[in-house]
C-alpha cells in the first residue's frame, strides 16, 4: 500500500510550483551575479500561485469527478479562495506599481496576459493525440519565463541555455506528472491514451537530455542533470507513494540540486 510522508499539502495549497520558480530564480541571481530584490522573489512568487491557483479552481469549478486531494481541496473552499486569490491579486499589483521599473512592470503584465491566454488554452482547448504534451509545454513556458522575468543572464548564449535547459526539464516534469495522474485525467478526457503519454514523457526527456548536451559548460546543466536523475529514481518508487506526494516531490526534486548554490 503507498504510504504517505505528510507533505501532500503543499500540492494542495498550490505552493510547490512557485517554490520551485523561486528556488531557480534565486540560483540564476547567484550564478550569474544578478541583482534580486525581496519584491522580486514576492512577485514571481505570488504570480505563479495565482496561475496554479485559478487552474486548479477552473478544474474544480468545471468536473464533478474531482477524485484528487487538491480538486477536492479548491471545491469545498471555493468561495474562501476566490477571495484570497483576488487578495493576492491586488496586493501584487500594488507591489509591482510601487517597486517595479517601467521596463519590468511592462514584461510582467505582458507575461500576465500571457498567463491568461494559456490558462484558457489549457482548460478549453483539446489536442487529441498528445494532449499531455501541450498542456506540458504551455506550463513549461509560463514557469521558465516566471523565473526569467526578473533574472534573466546578460548574454545571449546564457540565457539561450537558461530558457532550453529549465523549458526541457520542467516540460520532463509536467509530462511525468501527466502519466501518473492519467487514472485521474481520465475522468475528465475520455479518450485518454496511455502510450501516447508515454510517449509524450520519453520526448520531453530526451528534448532535456540533448538541452544538457548541447550547454554542457553552462552552470545550470549540472542541477538540471541532477533535477533529471532525482525524478527518474521518483518514478522508479513511484508505486510506494501516495498520488499527492508523489507530485509534491516532483517539485522537490527540482529545488534540492540548488541547495549549493543557495545555501551554501
Amino acid at each position: 500500500m503507498p504510504r504517505s510522508l505528510g507533505i501532500a499539502w503543499l500540492t494542495t495549497l498550490s505552493l510547490d510550483a512557485p517554490l520551485v520558480c523561486i528556488a531557480w530564480q534565486g540560483a540564476i541571481s547567484i550564478e550569474y551575479g544578478l541583482s534580486i530584490e525581496w519584491h522580486h522573489r514576492f512577485l514571481v512568487f505570488a504570480a505563479v500561485w495565482l496561475g496554479y491557483s485559478a487552474d486548479r479552481w477552473l478544474d474544480a469549478w468545471r468536473h464533478k469527478a474531482n477524485v484528487s486531494r487538491r480538486h477536492r481541496f479548491y471545491r469545498d473552499r471555493r468561495w474562501l479562495l476566490s477571495s484570497t486569490w483576488l487578495i493576492v491579486l491586488a496586493t501584487s499589483l500594488t507591489i509591482a506599481l510601487l517597486s517595479l521599473a517601467n521596463v519590468e512592470l511592462q514584461r510582467g503584465f505582458l507575461l500576465a496576459l500571457l498567463s491568461i491566454a494559456f490558462t484558457s488554452i489549457i482548460q478549453f482547448a483539446r489536442f487529441r493525440a498528445y494532449q499531455s504534451l501541450f498542456k506540458s509545454i504551455l506550463t513549461a513556458i509560463l514557469v521558465t519565463a516566471s523565473i526569467l522575468l526578473f533574472a534573466s543572464p546578460t548574454k545571449e548564449n546564457d540565457r539561450l541555455a537558461a530558457c532550453l535547459l529549465l523549458g526541457s526539464l520542467f516540460i520532463s516534469n509536467c509530462c511525468l506528472i501527466h502519466f501518473w495522474d492519467r487514472t485521474i485525467d481520465a475522468l475528465q478526457e475520455p479518450n485518454l491514451d496511455r502510450d501516447r503519454r508515454l510517449k509524450s514523457l520519453g520526448l520531453a526527456v530526451s528534448l532535456c537530455c540533448i538541452s544538457i548536451v548541447c550547454f554542457r559548460h553552462s552552470p545550470l546543466a549540472l542541477p538540471t542533470l541532477v533535477c533529471l536523475a532525482l525524478l527518474s529514481l521518483l518514478h522508479i518508487f513511484k508505486r510506494r507513494l501516495t498520488g499527492d506526494d508523489r507530485r509534491t516531490l516532483a517539485d522537490v526534486c527540482l529545488i534540492l540540486p540548488l541547495a549549493p548554490a543557495i545555501w551554501l
